[in-house]
């Protein structure tokens, strides 16, 4: 079987058509019908367990076989688990979408969409009038035949998540350091360095651009020659010339409907006598030759609003700019209250600048005559301009010429940013939402989410602008409805767009994935949860911070909810129109005085967690006054001198005292008391001689006197007083 089958394959891959192997794919489908035809009462098989594990296998088989098969055209069917009228009516939903797909690609091959011969429709929309300005036509201009230009490039764009911008500089003219573009990397993002960062940073304006000029008026644009450069040659010549000039005047014309990062369609470049313009898309990679001239730190480019501008030239020309004065920038520094390219030719020109076109689709080729007399206009006066506002920004500046240094500061910071591709992320659609003002519960940020990031995915890979694939309002409301059937989502959208026709079996899956989804609540959030609360620490306390319940510093700019006289409440910082009850008592020790401290008790808590350890001057001085008398009961007992000798004497005393006590006596010493018993008694007079005699203490010879004759003759204080009361 297995050589038979190796010879079978080798015969069917040889050398056949497409349409050879479709008719052999249909025989082969066809025998399989009729074998499954024949076989009459298969589920009375399926009692056997061989035949019934053969049968889920093969099952299995083809099952993922036409799920890779849709995967690999991003159509995401969910066949397992599913009944089997369930997987037959998902699968003809999926041949729908693919044969839609190929009859697009069809059509588009052959060249069935492409009209060589169109004509651009042009639309007028009456603009809303006011008492103050009349009503203007806005000229809308664009066709349905225009192919996109992207279709042609040598070069496919690269919208992929993965991979950073990479800049499309090969060389670097007027450089001061050598060409090295470095891969860097911010937080989880990596991203390539700026090839002229270096330049921009060390980059000081000459002297002579601090200085007056007299003003030159630009001719009429009747009297300028125009010139369109759609060649390399033409492209190289330009070069030269510009290389001449000491300043010159840039505009770009941009495209985002039909491309996700967007196409710059026409570069305008202005000299003080002739007009350029260049041609983008028939220039694809050959652009980078204007690095030479807008790079040179000698010639000023002169732009307006150049924001977006430095990022369209890095991202479509790999073209960097050195050496930048941006007019829009100039009027924030003047302070001027209108600060559009038209206010400032209105205002310097005396000229309304016609933004009929601005709406129009650039990509038009050949462009016609109207879209090229306005796109001149942008750059043709910019010169004058720019001769003016410097004038302007030397005279209101000080000496060292602030003003006008900060124009160029600010534009070399816009200099060096960097082009970076869009970035979408799981949380990217809470922006819509926000904005949107609308509830949604799970199951719709469900499928908010998910409509969000096929939005973003089917985007990149057909090289559409998010818009053009689902525009929001559509997106939202599909969010919000959740259709059962997929001819609810076709009525959720009108017009219908091309790309939600071909992949509406995706949109029906991500949908029904979202109805499947837990319900459940959204908690709002009250209204004193929103509010912030006011949290102060003890420390802002001691730095002088002082707590008033006028202080509305926290509050909102125009609050509508504040208390009034008529209508009074308790608010986070109180009550403002009645003063909280307070009880003052004596309580724990002070820091400062090392007794007492008065605390304040408020029936706001705020208030109380707040002034627990505050205390006024005033409470201060009452505090100090109640501890004033044992203050200075301890100040008068640290100055009294101290006796010293009088402190030995007492000590003495009681040493004595000690030493004449009775102690317990040996047999020899009582014997001896019984000998000196047995002695004669001396004469009276003889007694009282001894008496009036001083006792001296610690003498050993006295020590068998008795404790009471003792304390008789013993005097205390600092004189010896007798026992009959006499001094001696």
């Amino acid at each position: 079987m297995k050589e038979g089958d190796e010879s079978d394959q080798e015969a069917f891959l040889r050398n056949r058509s497409l349409d050879e192997y479709v008719k052999t794919v249909m025989t082969h489908i066809r025998g399989c019908q009729k074998l499954s035809l024949e076989l009459q009462g298969w589920h009375h098989y399926s009692d056997y367990v061989g035949v019934r594990n053969t049968i889920q296998e093969v099952n299995t088989r083809i099952t993922n076989l036409i799920t890779n098969i849709f995967q690999h055209q991003d159509i995401k069917l969910k066949l397992t688990h599913t009944k089997l009228l369930d997987q037959f009516d998902m699968v003809r939903e999926g041949n729908d979408a693919l044969l839609e797909r190929i009859n697009s690609d069809i059509d588009e091959a052959s060249g069935l969409k492409k009209d060589t011969d169109f004509e651009p429709s042009v639309k007028v929309v009456q603009a809303p009038s006011s008492a103050n300005t009349p009503s203007k036509n806005v000229v809308l201009m664009a066709s349905r035949n225009v192919q996109k230009p992207q279709l042609f490039f040598k070069e496919k764009v690269d919208n992929s998540k993965k991979e950073p911008f990479i800049p499309m500089i090969t060389e670097k003219p007027n450089s001061l350091k050598p060409l090295s573009i470095l891969i860097c990397l911010d937080g989880t993002q990596e991203y390539y360095s700026h090839p002229y960062e270096y330049e921009l940073n060390h980059w000081m304006p000459d002297p002579a651009q601090l200085e007056k000029v007299k003003p030159r008026r630009p001719r009429p644009l009747g009297q300028t020659s125009l010139t369109m450069v759609t060649e390399v040659q033409q492209l190289e010549a330009l070069v030269k010339e510009l290389k001449t000039c000491s300043e010159i005047a840039v505009d770009l014309e941009h495209h985002a409907f039909r491309s996700y990062q967007g196409l710059t369609c026409l570069i305008q470049v202005s000299t003080r006598t002739k007009d350029y313009l260049i041609d983008p898309l028939a220039l694809r990679g050959q652009l980078t030759i204007l690095n030479e001239v807008f790079t040179n730190p000698k010639i000023t480019k002169v732009l307006h609003g150049a924001d977006f501008d430095i990022l369209w030239l890095q991202r479509d020309c790999g073209v960097y700019v050195v050496n930048m004065f941006d007019t829009h920038q100039a009027a924030i520094v003047l302070e001027y209250p209108h600060r559009s390219l038209a206010a400032l030719l209105s205002k310097f020109c005396d000229i309304q600048a016609n933004k009929v076109y601005q709406r129009a689709d650039w990509r038009i080729r050949p462009l016609p005559e109207d879209f090229m007399e306005y796109a001149r206009q942008d750059s043709h006066y910019l010169l004058y301009v720019y001769d003016l506002m410097r004038n302007e920004l030397i005279e209101r500046g000080n000496q060292l010429n602030n003003l006008i240094t900060a124009v160029y500061s600010r534009s070399v910071d816009i200099c060096l940013k960097r082009y970076e591709k869009p970035f979408i992320g799981p949380e990217s659609h809470m922006e819509l939402y926000r904005r949107s003002r609308r509830t949604f519960d799970t199951k719709q940020m469900y499928a908010l989410r998910e409509l969000y990031l096929w939005r973003d995915n089917v985007a990149r890979e057909q090289d559409e602008s998010p818009d053009y694939v689902l525009p929001k309002h559509m997106l939202l409301q599909i969010a919000e409805v959740l259709p059962k059937e997929m001819q609810g989502v076709l009525a959720c959208c009108n017009p219908i767009p091309p790309l939600v026709k071909t992949e509406l079996l995706t949109i029906h899956t991500i949908i029904r994935a979202a109805r499947e989804q837990k319900l459940l609540p959204v908690l709002e959030q009250s209204v004193e949860q929103q509010i912030p609360q006011v949290q102060l620490q003890m420390e802002e306390l001691n730095t002088g911070l002082v707590i008033s319940k006028h202080d509305l510093s926290t509050v909102d700019e125009n609050p509508t909810d504040l208390p009034t006289l008529l209508n009074p409440r308790e608010t986070l910082l109180g009550d403002l129109f009645s003063q909280p009850r307070v009880d003052v008592r004596v309580k724990l020790k002070s820091r400062m005085f090392g007794c007492v401290t008065s605390h304040l008790k408020h029936k706001d808590s705020l208030h109380r967690e707040i002034t627990k350890e505050f205390m006024s001057p005033y409470e201060r001085y009452t505090a100090y006054q109640e501890l004033k008398p044992h203050l200075d009961g301890e100040r008068k007992k640290r100055e009294e001198p101290v006796d010293e000798a009088h402190i030995a004497r007492v000590k003495e005393h009681f040493l004595c005292l000690s030493n004449n006590t009775p102690q317990e006596k040996s047999e020899a010493e009582e014997a001896n008391v019984v000998i000196k018993q047995k002695r004669p008694r001396p004469s009276k007079e003889k007694k009282k001689s001894e008496m009036n005699t001083p006792i001296v203490l610690g003498d050993e010879g006295q020590r068998g006197r008795g404790f009471k004759s003792n304390m008789k003759s013993f005097s205390f204080g600092r004189g010896n007083t007798s026992r009959g009361g006499s001094r001696r």
